[in-house]
């Protein structure tokens, strides 16, 4: 079955999330494996003012439960996380929109 990608910001679920994510590949698979990236300053950059108001005012709650529904929708057999795991990240609520500390750039997230 084709693996369909599952978007996502990482580590959202976090208290602290981090500041940036690094991808590091130390050996690629002959096939699949394939990563996506996307621009989320670009992405808010290219929608309409009242779009930008709209989601300037909503939160986003980001947990590992609903990341791993995601995960098993596309994939029954994808490793689940312990207990203990779930307990240490709660679900966190988030702004969907954030401005960058030093740049002032707005950027989706969530």
């Amino acid at each position: 079955a084709e693996k369909i990608p599952v978007w996502h910001t990482d580590a959202t679920f976090r208290e602290k999330p981090p500041a940036g994510s690094v991808l590091f590949c130390r050996q690629a698979p002959k096939e699949g494996g394939a990563t996506c990236v996307a621009d989320m300053r670009a992405a808010w950059a290219s929608l309409a003012s009242e779009e930008q108001c709209d989601l300037e005012r909503l939160d986003c709650v980001c947990s590992l439960s609903h990341h791993d529904a995601v995960v098993y929708a596309r994939d029954p057999t994808a490793p689940a996380p312990t207990p203990a795991l779930r307990n240490a990240h709660p679900a966190q609520r988030v702004p969907m929109v954030l401005r960058h500390p030093i740049t002032g750039q707005k950027a989706l997230y969530g």
